[in-house]
């Protein structure tokens, strides 16, 4: 009967190691745990499922070297054990499920195989049958099977959602879970995070966490030079301010988080040469073109508008000689004609007593009825102090009147044209009652000159 059963066997272990190489090998492995009892030792097995995907476990033979008595044996709920020995075979134990088939979840294990023997039988060979036609057979291992987390970014820090057990880790896996971004080796249980306190998303390298989520108002860049202040940072825009008025030039960066000697935040200056040019000008519009503004009438902008300047102290923007540059003539006689050294400047007519006038035209300012000394005479005649200013504006053929006062200076005629110099003339230009005299040198050298009533001391 032995021999019957041994042959039975011999054809089943045939049929077994023809399927082995035929059937697809599920990723799964057997250990055992060993237990000293003292006289005799207990064996405790547990199947893993190391793959991705469940696998339906039906049945599970234990060899050994020799006829082994076996004893306390114990299955998972649901399996059945037949323990068989005999002279010339070996001796084993095949369990199998009741409930077929069992299945095993991805990443999980079953457990709750065990016996007794009465002696240490070392490692055991098993053959394991899964559905499909699938099977794994060897020698169980010894160790107390670990659980190894997989390490998909290589930071050496494993993903707690995706464990398999082992007796040792497997390629791409860590014995720590400890891992909240597997797809980021940046970001693991050890991450420094540096406080960011002003928000920029740059933290300071001096304020720090150990943590692989970022506690709030935390960031994993430490490039802050100063976290108090959002705008500045390692991308903060720094402009060079060579005029010194606050404002950098908009043309010109540097990109760092502190400050280049010479530059500042705003950049926002078009002209960085001219500290009066700047966003905060006020420009002031200039009707009469003399160079000064209304301050009525203004602008705050960093370029030019059109028909606008810097200077807005106008007091009448509508007449060109009234600005801060016009020179007013003191007239003490009151013939509207201001005598030339006594002068104020300034753009408002200066309050009488005495008057003002903005001509220097007196000959004489103690007589009213001697006002500008000479004139080219036309339609609108034009006044002069001097006969040499006179004549220079004279055309070819003017006739130049002249007060009844005497002139000293000296006249040259050199223009090539001819002029008439009509002297003894009242005030008024209106009568002759006298001469006038030149006190001083006349030169003729090119040109015609005709002189009435005058005289000329040398």
């Amino acid at each position: 009967m032995k021999n019957k059963r041994f042959i039975m066997l011999a054809v089943a272990v045939v049929i077994l190691l023809m399927a082995s190489i035929a059937s697809a090998v599920p990723d799964a492995i057997v250990v055992y745990k060993e237990t000293d009892l003292g006289g005799s030792w207990q064996y405790d097995y547990t199947v893993y499922n190391m793959s991705t995907e469940g696998e339906a476990l039906h049945e599970l033979f234990f060899y050994f070297t020799g006829d082994v008595p076996l004893s306390g044996i114990s299955l998972p709920a649901g399996w059945h054990g037949l323990p068989w020995t005999g002279m010339y075979t070996t001796s084993y134990l095949n369990a199998y499920s009741t409930e077929f088939p069992h299945d095993i979840v991805e990443r999980a294990a079953l457990g709750g195989f065990s016996f007794s023997v009465d002696y240490r039988s070392g490692d055991i060979s098993y053959v394991a049958y899964f559905s499909g036609d699938k099977q794994i057979s060897g020698t169980s291992v010894n160790c107390q099977a670990l659980l190894f987390y997989g390490d998909a970014d290589g930071d050496g820090y494993g993903n707690l959602a995706d464990p398999v057990p082992a007796c040792s880790a497997p390629a791409g896996y860590v014995p720590n879970n400890t891992d909240c971004d597997d797809t980021d080796p940046a970001i693991h249980g050890e991450t420094l995070w540096h406080r960011d306190w002003d928000a920029d998303g740059y933290g300071d390298p001096a304020v720090t966490v150990l943590d692989c989520y970022a506690p709030v108002l935390y960031v994993a860049d430490y490039g802050d030079c100063d976290d108090l202040d959002a705008t500045i940072n390692p991308e903060t825009l720094w402009h060079p301010d060579s005029d010194g008025d606050g404002y950098g030039d908009v043309n010109i960066s540097a990109q760092q988080c502190t400050a280049p000697p010479g530059y500042i935040l705003d950049g926002i200056d078009c002209d960085d040469s001219d500290p009066l040019r700047n966003p905060d000008t006020y420009w002031y519009q200039d009707n009469d073109g003399d160079g000064y503004g209304s301050m009525d009438i203004y602008i705050q902008l960093c370029s030019t508008p059109a028909g606008y300047v810097l200077v807005g102290q106008d007091c009448d923007d509508t007449d060109p000689a009234r600005n801060p540059d016009t020179y007013w003539y003191q007239d003490n006689d009151g013939d509207s004609y201001g005598t030339y050294s006594l002068s104020l400047q300034q753009c408002l007519q200066p309050s009488a007593p005495p008057d003002y006038v903005l001509n220097k035209l007196d000959y004489n300012d103690s007589n009213s009825s001697i006002g500008p000394p000479t004139r080219i005479n036309g339609g609108t005649p034009s006044y002069y102090l001097s006969l040499q200013q006179a004549y220079n504006t004279a055309a070819d053929g003017d006739i130049i009147q002249c007060v009844d006062v005497t002139f000293i200076e000296n006249l040259t005629i050199n223009a090539g044209k001819s002029v008439t110099l009509q002297g003894g003339y009242d005030g008024s230009y209106s009568t002759i009652t006298g001469i006038t005299t030149l006190q001083g040198d006349m030169n003729v050298s090119d040109g015609t000159l005709n002189i009435e009533n005058f005289e000329l001391l040398q």
